[in-house]
């Protein structure tokens, strides 16, 4: 009898032991899928946004503006120095060895623009005539100087209608002499700028009509400033046609 209720009271002891262990075991596996939920949902974002696209800044084109430059100073000494045009490979060829020799660029680097340019077409004129060619001769500018006068001249001497300057209607002028024809005088000075017709002689006993032609020199702003006007009168020739005769001239604003 003994025997038996201590086997009894051994199995109920093994049986609370095993319950316990259960309870142990249930309550250390949840925190363990709590960490590891809590795991997951913390190192998703990071695994995501480690795998997005990094974006690349693009990089400024350097050597495009270096190729813009020259360009550009290529296209000013075509412009400085036209009689080049037909010889674009020898230039090309020069520039390029002054830029391929590092004491030639160390040479041109001090040089202002009008000397690299004029350095660039002596050495040009060289190459070209070494092979037998040759560049048209540069025709020389005017200098300021000239121009000023050349426009100052322009300015001062207007021409008329006929393209005669005033010195030159004066110098004919002293041609002129009563009776002469108006064919005669248009021969003499060329047409007029300005032609009138009118009744003269109105306070006489014997009025007359004739013509009157104005010759005009301009000033720049096309107002007249020197006028010559010839009158004619309607006269009988002595052939016995009826004619325009010279009667009187006057030269206004000398």
């Amino acid at each position: 009898m003994k025997s038996i209720i201590t086997v009894t009271k051994s199995l109920a002891l093994l049986a609370v032991i095993f319950s316990l262990a259960a309870c142990v075991s249930s309550h250390s596996q949840q925190p363990a899928t709590s960490n590891s939920k809590s795991n997951d949902v913390g190192t998703a974002p990071q695994s995501t946004y480690s795998q997005q696209p990094t974006l690349q800044q693009p990089k400024p084109p350097a050597d495009q503006y270096a190729s813009n430059r020259e360009t550009e100073e290529i296209s000013a000494f075509y412009a400085a120095y036209p009689e080049f045009v037909g010889h674009k490979e020898a230039v090309t060829a020069i520039i390029n060895a002054i830029q391929n020799n590092p004491q030639a660029a160390q040479a041109v680097s001090g040089m202002t623009r009008e000397q690299y340019f004029a350095y660039i077409a002596d050495q040009t004129t060289t190459l070209v005539q070494k092979f037998g060619g040759s560049i048209p001769t540069r025709q020389p500018a005017a200098s300021a100087t000239s121009q000023k006068n050349t426009s100052s001249n322009s300015k001062s001497e207007p021409r008329n209608r006929a393209g005669m300057t005033k010195e030159e209607a004066l110098d004919k002028s002293l041609a002129l002499h009563p009776s002469m024809t108006s064919d005669e005088v248009i021969a003499l000075l060329g047409k007029p700028d300005e032609t009138s017709s009118g009744t003269y002689g109105t306070q006489t006993a014997q009025p007359w009509n004739g013509i009157t032609y104005l010759y005009m020199w301009k000033d720049e702003n096309g107002f007249p400033t020197k006028t010559l006007s010839i009158l004619f009168q309607y006269v009988q020739s002595p052939t016995g046609t009826l004619v325009y005769s010279v009667n009187s001239w006057q030269w206004r604003g000398l």
